[in-house]
Order: structure tokens, then sequence, then C-alpha cells
């Protein structure tokens, strides 16, 4: 197919090191062949479960120096590419073809495994310091990492993988500072406060001292409160909430945790919440349909979640 081989050839020059010019200019050939079509067609994947090493357009291998057993594998160098890769365009091209060929190549028993293998790649290291390398950028654009989020989200279903983000002081402190910094769309927020749910929900010691020597209570009380305040704003608002309201809930599972709560004010944060839900119910005739929609459905979860405390 001429769109693998122009794939192909895209991922051999981001990994020899060719000119951002002759990176994006191959890029957009590729976004020109990679139409909804193909997008949604798993013949377009399967190039990236052969063994590459009789490829003309992979012959060269710039990752001679470690042992990797799969370094000469497709996938691999697609997960390195995205890795390496500092050109949002073809970042965000590149990723597209991977949260393809995990989700558009059949059942659900299928994406798992083929997570699976993006993970024994260490695909999800890769994910990360791509993920990390853009948040140093101030211009970066909110589509690469709402797309690098769901992809990574997507890993942390699996519980053991889930602690490996844990793992990355840096990631960790990333989100943290990219939540509170309120520089991001709403959505994106909600897709980083998603990633911080499973990061606590996986929890160990160390992931644990270091949400603490960050304040992380005081952080998600203070992103419930400032995005409760948008929650008609737009639907992302209200997720935000209910994020954060789950994640203080699965730290309050420890007695020591629920003294940091009481300490950082949380009641009178969540009943004042609490009193504003109420009024909202009341005049929930006075608000649109689809407004109405959203708030109902988010409204429960909030209100669901400050129960449990």
């Amino acid at each position: 197919m001429k769109i693998t081989k122009s794939i192909l050839h895209l991922i051999n020059l981001i990994l020899k090191g060719a000119n951002a010019q002759k990176v994006r200019e191959q890029a957009e050939l590729v976004a020109k062949l990679y139409d909804e079509s193909l997008e949604k067609n798993p013949v377009t994947y399967r190039f990236l479960l052969k063994n590459a090493s009789a490829d003309d357009y992979l012959r060269f291998d710039p990752l001679s120096g470690t042992n990797s057993r799969f370094s000469n594998e497709p996938l691999f160098r697609l997960l390195k590419a995205i890795e390496v890769c500092r050109d949002e365009f073809t970042t965000l091209l590149l990723c597209r073809i991977l949260m393809g060929f995990v989700t558009q190549c059949g059942s659900s028993a299928s994406e798992v495994v083929r997570q699976k293998l993006i993970i024994r790649m260490d695909g999800t290291n890769s994910l990360i310091r791509c993920f990390l390398s853009y948040f140093r950028l101030a211009a970066v654009e909110g589509s690469v990492v709402d797309i690098l989020t769901s992809l990574l989200i997507m890993l942390a279903q699996q519980a053991r993988n889930a602690r490996m983000f844990g793992k990355s002081e840096k990631f960790v402190t990333g989100i943290l500072a990219a939540i509170v910094d309120g520089a991001m769309d709403a959505s994106v927020v909600a897709r980083l406060m998603e990633m911080l749910f499973f990061i606590i929900k996986f929890r160990n010691r160390a992931i644990m001292s270091l949400l603490e020597s960050q304040s992380i209570f005081s952080v998600l009380l203070r992103v419930f409160d400032e995005h409760f305040q948008q929650r008609f704003v737009a639907p992302a608002h209200l997720e935000i909430c209910a994020f954060a309201v789950t994640s203080l809930s699965n730290l309050a599972r420890l007695r020591c945790h629920r003294e940091h709560l009481v300490s950082a004010d949380a009641q009178k944060v969540f009943q004042s919440a609490m009193l504003i839900i109420c009024k909202d119910v009341e005049s929930v005739e006075n608000l649109s349909p689809l407004t109405t929609s959203f708030a109902v459905e988010f409204q429960v979860k909030v209100v669901s979640g400050l129960l449990s405390f």
C-alpha cells in the first residue's frame, strides 16, 4: 500500500534526524493519504505487526547501540519516532496512526492485545517522554497534548502499567503544574485529571510521598473550587470536578489523609458546593436542554463523591 511506504519513510526520516522541513513535507503527504476511510480500515495497520528486517525503508537502525529485540520492528520504530519528534503536526499525525492501530483493528479483546504489545515495547515511557517534551513548549497545541493524554490513559487501564506513571517524578509534577496553570483548554485539563486519577488509584508509597510534597489535597480542592464556578461554561469543567472529588475520595481512604483534608478546609469548600448544587437543581428549568443534561449527569457524580467522605 502507498500509505504504508509513506508512513515508513516518514518514520525513517525522523529517526535519521532529517531536517524539519523534509519531515514536515513527508508528514503532509502522509496526512493527505491518511483520510477517514484509511484511518478506519484495519488493513492500514497490518504493517505494524510485521517484522521489518527486509523492508527497504527500515534497514537503517538508529538504535543499533541498544540491545532491544524490538529495534527492527515497525511498531517499536513508530513509538520511537513519536518520542523524538518535535514537530506538532507530525507528532499529532503519528499519534493518530498509533491510536488507529489500537482501536480500529478488531474486537475489544484485540484492542487489549495491542495495548499490551505497546507496553511490552516500552511504549508507555516513549509517550511519557514525548508528553513531557511538549509540556516544556509554551505555545503547544492542545490537540497534541489531548491525543497523547488519551493514549496514556488507554494504556493506564492495565494496573501494572498505571503504576509506571507514578515512577516518573517529572511526569507527575508536570501534570500537576499543567492542571494548576490554567492555560490549557478545560477538555485537556479533564484528561489530565483522569490520568491523575489513575496514578492515585494505583498508588504506591513513593508516589504518595511525592503527591503529598506537592500539596495534592490543597491542589485538588482548589481545582474543584475553580472549575465548579465554571460548571455551566462547558461540560469539561464538571468532569474536572468529578475527577477531583473521586481522587480525593481515594486519598481519603487512609486516616492520615483525612486529617490533611480537614486541615485543607475541605468541609467548607464542599458545604458551599452542596448549597449551590441545591440551588441549581431548583432553577434547572431555566437552563438549556443541553446544559441541563450535562449538569445533572455530572452533578450526580459530584454529589456522590462528596457524600463518600
